[in-house]
């Protein structure tokens, strides 16, 4: 057999005049995830379930030994390279004995307990050694040789050693080095994709090892800019593409600062034409589904930071959002979640709802407003309906809010009047599910109250909070923004609208009542910290007043709070709470001083 079948030395140039080895003219694509570092995987994992005993006897000096063999065979084949640098045959024994010691060498990641031998041997430093080394088969073995180490699944409880390992490898600059390596690979080759891909599975795997761990890659290393590289509009799709969008989105999750770091790299930009190829065709496959959702996800995120917002209103990102909502293509959903966030206030709100309406976002959002699209026969939406329903609803409450006293606020009230109010039945129907949800919630909660009391726990601010959190998430979250349009719309329509509504209300066996316990609550626990939030607090009690003249809303010092305790149990929504804000602390005290009326009694 040709010693070249298993082995190269600095083959011929390809036709780009780069220094990699050729491929098959038809290099084979590589599959999701690469199925052979799977198998890896399962295999590793299986020799630890299985082989314990067989390998009891493997103790540090065991590891002292691989790393010496390492470095002896390393040195060996070096100075045979050098020795005989225009003479293959003669160090070709040399390079297979490094690719067996590599292949022996993963009995190393059975104990990571005993990581800290290496540390002390200066292995680490020979194996970033194989990163740089001249047969392309040895930088895959050694990238896969790292994936192995360092696999969280395979380390399980001992990572201690392995945050001493992994630290010694970032002293040489280990991320750098791996992605460099991975630069020079051939993805159109499937081994070396596969090394590729392992390459964003050692950064995932250091990532969870260490909660800073995203941060200090961020910023010391220049692995963001090689991750938004990969998820350019001009690449092909690819598994490789899929991992890097998974990590980009792993990086900007929780940090502002990566946030920050990303924006400044054009990220919003690229994101933004990357996810346009969506427009006309929806992805092909459910792992290409998962991509474009992923580069949403990484969009929400970074327009989480204010001088990101900005950035996405400088690359016309609204516009974008509206035109992908009137193409009816799949892209549309994740456009629905990024106007959602665009939207939830701040100095940029106004201007994103106007923009909304300017382009005929209103035509495009109403529909789904009325009928979301069945999404059951994609894997990646499933059971997502109700989630996309309440960005469309938090969508209008939150022009609504922005709009008030422009012509476009009016554009939005007249949708809900034109046909016979059909938008305003259908504003019934999420009133009447969100107020079931929240009902069997609120049931959930008394119980675990009574609970939590017969074990002699104490009810305190944080655990109402908690359960205040909790009933946000199961119905009154929806139901807040929900009665915040209706009451709106009733309030720019007048008397006759109030009694349409009710009609339509009933119609859809919901109960118009808990329109004000709702908005009454929701002004009561809206942070007052902003003067944003402050107005908002404000719009609300005026809204109660106005759709339920009969109902007066006073404010009192903090010592009428005796006279207005708030109540001990959440299974009902309370006209009484408190509020706190920078000048007095005050209760809101419900008082109908108009006599008993059927349609406006609190239930």
């Amino acid at each position: 057999m040709d010693f070249k079948n298993y082995i190269s030395y600095k083959p011929p140039k390809d036709e780009d005049g780069s220094g990699k080895r050729f491929h098959d003219e038809d290099g084979d694509e590589p599959s999701k995830r690469f199925n052979d570092g799977d198998m890896e995987r399962e295999r590793a994992l299986k020799f630890l379930e299985e082989d314990t005993e067989s390998h009891q006897d493997f103790d540090k000096n065991e590891m002292k030994k691989l790393a010496l063999q390492l470095e002896r065979n390393f040195s060996a084949n070096q100075e045979m390279r050098i020795k005989h640098g225009d003479d293959p045959l003669k160090f070709m024994a040399s390079e297979v004995k490094l690719l067996d010691t590599i292949e022996e060498f993963s009995t190393a990641a059975t104990a990571p307990q005993f990581y800290d031998a290496l540390v002390a041997m200066n292995a680490h430093k020979t194996l970033l050694s194989l990163l740089t080394h001249d047969n392309t088969d040895i930088i895959v073995a050694a990238i896969g040789l790292f994936g192995e180490m360092l696999d969280m699944d395979l380390l399980g409880n001992n990572t201690t050693q392995a945050k001493k390992f992994v630290d010694a490898l970032m002293e040489e600059d280990f991320v750098e080095q791996l992605f460099s390596a991975a630069d020079n690979l051939n993805e159109s080759n499937t081994d070396e994709a596969g090394a590729v891909h392992k390459c964003l599975g050692v950064a995932e795997s250091l990532i969870e090892m260490r909660e800073d761990m995203a941060e200090t890659l961020a910023e010391e290393t220049d692995i963001l800019v090689w991750l938004v590289d990969r998820i350019k509009k001009k690449r092909k799709f690819s598994p490789i593409q899929l991992y890097a969008s998974e990590l980009l989105s792993l990086f900007v999750q929780t940090s502002d600062k990566n946030r920050k770091k990303l924006g400044s790299l054009s990220a919003i930009e690229t994101i933004a034409q990357t996810i346009v190829r969506y427009r006309k065709h929806d992805p092909a496959t459910d792992d290409e589904i998962e991509f474009m959702e992923n580069l949403y996800d990484c969009l929400c995120s970074l327009i989480l930071v204010d001088e990101n917002k900005s950035l996405f209103m400088d690359a016309e990102g609204v516009q974008l959002m509206v035109l992908l909502l009137r193409e009816r293509k799949l892209s549309r959903f994740g456009a629905l979640r990024t106007l959602d966030f665009i939207l939830a206030g701040g100095e940029h709100s106004k201007k994103a709802a106007t923009l909304v309406v300017d382009h005929l976002g209103l035509a495009a959002l109403f529909p789904v407003f009325m009928k979301l699209p069945k999404l059951k026969k994609y894997n990646a939406y499933k059971d997502s309906e109700a989630k996309y329903e309440e960005h469309v609803i938090s969508i209008i409450a939150s022009m609504i809010r922005e709009l008030k006293g422009m012509d476009a606020y009016d554009r939005i009230v007249a949708k809900f009047v034109e046909k016979n109010c059909v938008k305003c039945a259908r504003l019934a129907e999420f009133h009447a599910a969100a107020e079931g949800k929240l009902r069997a919630c609120e049931e959930r909660l008394a119980v675990e109250r009574e609970e939590a009391l017969a074990e002699g726990d104490e009810i305190d601010e944080e655990y109402e909070d908690e359960e205040y959190l909790e009933r946000s998430e199961n119905g009154l979250g929806v139901l807040q923004q929900v009665d915040f349009i209706v009451a709106e719309v009733i309030e720019a329509c007048g008397t006759e609208m109030r009694r349409e509504m009710k009609k339509l209300f009933k119609l859809k066996q919901a109960n118009f009542n808990t329109v004000f316990h709702v908005l009454v609550e929701y002004a009561e626990n809206v942070a007052d910290e902003k003067m944003e939030e402050k107005s908002l607090a404000l719009r609300l009690r005026g809204l109660c007043a106005s759709v339920f003249p009969k109902k007066i809303i006073l404010q009192s010092k903090a010592t009428t709070s005796s006279q207005a305790p708030k109540n001990e149990t959440t299974t009902n929504m309370t006209t009484t709470a408190s509020s706190t804000n920078d000048d007095t602390e005050s209760n809101v005290i419900v008082e109908d001083k108009t006599g008993s009326d059927d349609d406006d009694d609190v239930e």
